[in-house]
């Protein structure tokens, strides 16, 4: 098995991303790729997650939309990221562990793997992982937390609670940076150990960049995604917020149904909207209303829902479309 070793110098989590997806999607069978890089402060969600209820959307950190599945992560410049892109029938996620556990233990470290595919050290997750596969490739790819702004990781990574969400949610865990483990530890030492680990197993030689490597219109077009709207919130699955109680509902409580990102309606309860799609008849059904014009469509965000709960806590029922104006339970 032939290693390609590569190490980006640019900061920029779109474009990162994009690389990773175009050594995937360009690699041939036989040959295996590892790289690593670091990003800007950023939030970055799993294809499958919603991110209004993974990360504070408004809290200044932008946020990216991964092609793999997995849980969200923080990433800034303490945070160390590695990816192997491997045939898919060669390695698994443990594979991958068994690599970062082995160079870590080159600093002195102990790390102890978990059964959802992470590294702990002496309580604390360092290291996460997920997975993308493409054809006969597999992207085994995480994150190490080195000397991360752990106050800054743990105000971007709080969400709005939602209902009626399929979305994939991430799991909850305690995080420590391995300089607590070993005071002074750099992000550089981190590394190091990464690459003698590679050497050591396959004799690969001095990681390359790239940016000087791939074609641009192998990797424009993916760059663009990463950063669009349409990709980070428009392709999230439909989900339900609590927009609270309403005059016109009694003790009920209205619920605002996103669709693509986007405002989309009111109905009486959290699921309804996903049964009456079951049912093929959700135009008839009562538990369903149509938004004001002036919300009707627009692009869902902590502004708007704010402005959708001043609405829905003042509604009369006069107000309220009457197919809004429903008891709980009846959709």
């Amino acid at each position: 098995m032939s290693w390609t070793p590569y190490e980006s110098t640019q900061r920029s989590p779109a474009r990162n991303l994009a690389w990773e997806d175009a050594l995937l999607e360009s690699r041939e069978r036989g040959s295996s790729v590892f790289l690593v890089y670091r990003d800007d402060p950023c939030v970055v969600i799993g294809r499958n997650q919603n991110p209004w209820r993974e990360a504070l959307t408004g809290a200044g950190f932008p946020v990216f939309r991964r092609r793999s599945g997995g849980g969200t992560v923080y990433h800034d410049g303490g945070n160390l990221n590695w990816s192997f892109l491997v045939d898919r029938d060669a390695w698994v996620v443990d594979d991958a562990l068994d690599f970062v556990g082995t160079a870590l233990r080159r600093l002195g470290l102990e790390p102890v793997r978990d059964p959802r595919g992470a590294l702990f050290v002496e309580g604390g997750k360092v290291c996460g992982t997920a997975r993308r596969y493409f054809g006969p490739s597999v992207l085994i790819h995480g994150t190490l937390l080195v000397c991360s702004d752990l106050d800054a990781l743990r105000a971007a990574l709080a969400g709005i609670p939602s209902a009626g969400d399929r979305a994939v949610a991430s799991v909850p865990s305690r995080v420590r940076n391995l300089a607590e483990v070993l005071p002074g530890l750099t992000v550089r030492d981190g590394r190091d150990a990464l690459f003698a680990e590679l050497a050591a197993r396959y004799g690969a030689c001095e990681p390359a960049d790239p940016g000087r490597v791939l074609p641009v219109d192998a990797w424009a077009d993916r760059e663009r995604e990463h950063g669009s709207w349409d990709w980070v919130f428009g392709s999230t699955m439909p989900f339900t917020v609590a927009l609270g109680p309403t005059r016109a509902q009694g003790d009920g409580t209205l619920y605002l149904r996103v669709q693509g990102g986007r405002a989309d309606r009111v109905q009486s309860c959290p699921d309804c909207a996903s049964v009456a799609d079951e049912k093929g008849a959700a135009a008839e059904d009562p538990s369903f209303g149509p938004l004001p014009e002036a919300w009707a469509g627009r692009p869902f965000d902590a502004a708007l829902l704010g402005e959708l709960r001043a609405w829905a806590a003042e509604a009369t029922e006069a107000g309220i479309p009457r197919d809004a104006a429903v008891v709980p339970g009846t959709g």
